[in-house]
């Protein structure tokens, strides 16, 4: 029995989910075999290569249908294409990360550019950890010239472990003016941090914290 349906393929109501590539020329063929195999009773399955890969729905479905027309006592969810769910809906199951000096800094960053009341994007969030870079912390991201200026690509990384646990907004998405914003209690968690850590700097480092500062803003201003 197959039935049509929409949503985060993630909370489906199945015994199996499916995310795979097949390489043997039939759509579903290797699908159909693992879930013969397993004894799978339902299934949910996506709408196979019609996102980023670019193939036609209307000619992907039928070709689903038929695959799973060899298995009429197996449920099968067939996800239609309506794009990626919204971040916020999106399960998280990593644990919480550990604060880190750098990643402390980058959210107080964060919540000092949107505190003036500018759009806090992707793009943003990129040319802030650039400038967080600049001025002296230590991030190892190694920038590269883009389409919109510096950007580096592990970053996302970064974001993605940050993701509901002090960020939202993200998800997985590389679109550049998406919008992320900081969850309650992040900025305070975040400076709470470096300020404990500042207490326990020698008065050189506590010197060379107030210097970055500095140069983060002249570079906000334009004045450095």
């Amino acid at each position: 029995m197959i039935e049509l349906t929409q949503g985060n393929i993630l909370k489906a109501d199945a015994e199996a989910l499916v995310n795979t590539v097949n390489c043997v020329g039939f759509m579903g063929k290797g699908i159909v075999a693992e879930v013969r195999r397993l004894g799978i009773r339902s299934i949910a399955v996506p709408p196979l290569g019609c996102g980023l890969g670019g193939l036609d729905w209307n000619k992907v479905r039928p070709m689903i249908e038929q695959a799973f027309a060899q298995l009429p006592d197996v449920r099968v969810s067939m996800f239609e294409p309506a794009g990626a769910p919204e971040a916020k809906a999106m399960p998280v199951r990593t644990a919480r990360p550990k604060l880190t000096v750098a990643r402390a800094l980058f959210i107080r960053l964060m919540d000092q550019y949107a505190a003036q009341a500018y759009r806090l994007t992707l793009l943003e969030i990129q040319k802030l950890a650039y400038f967080l870079q600049e001025a002296g912390q230590p991030l190892r991201l190694k920038y590269q010239a883009g389409h919109y200026g510096p950007y580096v690509p592990n970053l996302n990384k970064v974001l993605k472990a940050l993701e509901r646990h002090y960020t939202s907004g993200y998800g997985d998405t590389q679109k550049p003016d998406v919008e992320i914003e900081l969850l309650d209690g992040a900025a305070e968690e975040a400076e709470a941090f470096t300020s404990m850590k500042r207490s326990k700097e020698s008065p050189r480092g506590m010197i060379a914290s107030a210097r970055c500062s500095a140069r983060i803003t002249s570079a906000w201003l334009g004045t450095g």
